[in-house]
């Protein structure tokens, strides 16, 4: 392996600032569209631009798709960085009937919806009597301890729950913004029963492939957590897929930091 994958510049001033993620160009592109003295690094071919951004210091990073990816950049981010908090944001479908393509989502709890074991129950819901496995913590004081469920830092997602009430971003106007559930795995769920199943056994409000593996290693490595997702697709109202909708967290994000 070339040694270019390892050398990379990150330089101090940029240590403890605020990361943003977007696994897609389409999930970061308005964010670098209005960010200030940009610089860009590579950690092992993971891209890195370091600038400012309505008025805060901040790093936005490409995680490309997918649980691998987004963990990997994750952990690249958090031993270069050691970032105060992580936003991570971008597109995901739909399982709420009460959301529709644009709408967004603060995901308050994170799950993988991969990480289940499933029963031998005849019930029609397969999901009926799934037992949630959990993914092991790496925390010291942990001792091995599994998690099946992870959570959005309180003092953020409250910070964003006050922006969302306020209804005084005019790029959204229109939007319905939820708190709730989001559920992540490296599948992209095509059943309108299924969906159902997830939505009515875990109270999904919609699915994404990368969040719950970013939450896991937050949740290990004490590093605060806001998760916002913008529905781009729902087969639960027949929508068909709409990368455009991630203009709406960005809008989102540009709002809240000067908040941060």
């Amino acid at each position: 392996m070339s040694d270019q994958c390892f050398a990379a510049i990150v330089p101090d001033n940029y240590k403890n600032a605020i990361l943003i993620q977007g696994a897609m160009d389409c999930e970061i592109c308005d964010l670098l569209s209005h960010m200030e003295d940009v610089q860009k690094t590579e950690l092992m071919q993971f891209p890195f631009y370091m600038g400012r951004l309505c008025g805060q210091k901040v790093i936005v990073s490409k995680t490309f798709q997918g649980m691998v990816n987004a963990g990997a950049a994750t952990v690249l981010a958090i031993s270069h960085f050691m970032p105060r908090c992580i936003i991570n944001q971008g597109v995901c479908g739909g399982h709420d009937p009460a959301l529709h393509r644009g709408d967004m989502i603060l995901g308050e709890t994170i799950f993988n919806h991969s990480n289940l074991r499933f029963s031998d129950s005849p019930d029609e819901n397969p999901l009926h009597g799934c037992i949630q496995i959990g993914c092991e913590s790496l925390r010291v004081e942990d001792a091995g301890k599994k998690y099946t469920f992870y959570h959005s830092d309180k003092m953020l997602l409250t910070t964003a729950q006050k922006l969302s009430a306020t209804h005084q971003i005019s790029a959204l106007s229109g939007i319905s913004i939820k708190t709730g559930t989001i559920a992540s795995c490296d599948a992209w769920l095509n059943r309108l029963d299924y969906i159902h199943f997830m939505h009515t056994t875990f109270h999904s409000c919609g699915e994404d492939m990368e969040t719950a593996a970013v939450a896991q290693l937050c949740h290990s490595y004490d590093i605060p957590l806001l998760s916002l997702r913008s529905l781009s697709n729902t087969l639960v109202h027949q929508e068909d897929y709409d990368e455009s909708a991630a203009a709406n967290c960005q809008h989102f994000v540009c709002a809240l930091l000067p908040l941060l």
